[in-house]
């Protein structure tokens, strides 16, 4: 028991300093949306947080554009037509964002969609999914038998260090496993 009190209080400062790291300087995401009457099709979601280019397409038959609320201020391509493609760039932060056709009209006829955006990358979803069988009484927490059996489980190479120090976030911070991915 010992051993994992020292090796807690040595990862406890790690852990604090540790984020789900952006993409590398210089990296974009890159996200294709398609326009078309009377919707929005997005691909993928949810995404991670950081640099983004939309890469919008009228797939429609008439003009169209597209709009992304951001906090304070907002990023919008100009009307084009059928066949055309459009560029938008954004920093996105987690959260959810409206996105919309803003030519008038068309937002009330359906072409607005919500974009959630996760402060982890989606291969956390996999990590959640390797937590979450170690959530004995199903309360969706990870309580300190249940955590002491993560840092066993970790001792003995069965974790990867990326899923250990999500775990000891979630334990510190009594935040549900299920609040990482956004499920």
């Amino acid at each position: 028991m010992g051993l994992y009190v020292y090796v807690l209080l040595g990862l406890l400062g790690f852990v604090w300093s540790l984020r789900y790291p952006p993409p590398p300087a210089g990296e974009v995401r890159t996200v294709t949306v398609e326009l078309f009457e009377w919707g929005i099709a997005l691909d993928p979601t949810p995404l991670p947080a950081g640099p983004i280019r939309f890469r919008v397409i009228n797939r429609g038959s008439i003009g169209h554009a597209f709009a992304l609320a951001l906090v304070g201020s907002e990023r919008a391509t100009r009307v084009f037509g059928p066949g055309q493609t459009e560029m938008v760039d954004a920093d996105l932060l987690p959260g959810r964002y409206a996105i919309w056709c803003p030519v008038p009209g068309h937002r009330e006829r359906g072409m607005e969609a919500e974009l959630r955006v996760l402060a982890v990358p989606p291969s956390a979803g996999k990590r959640v999914l390797r937590l979450k069988r170690f959530d004995r009484n199903g309360n969706d927490l990870l309580d300190d038998p249940e955590f002491f059996a993560i840092i066993d489980a970790w001792v003995a190479r069965e974790l990867d260090d990326a899923t250990f120090f999500l775990a000891i976030d979630l334990w510190v911070g009594r935040r549900p496993i299920s609040s990482v991915a956004g499920m």
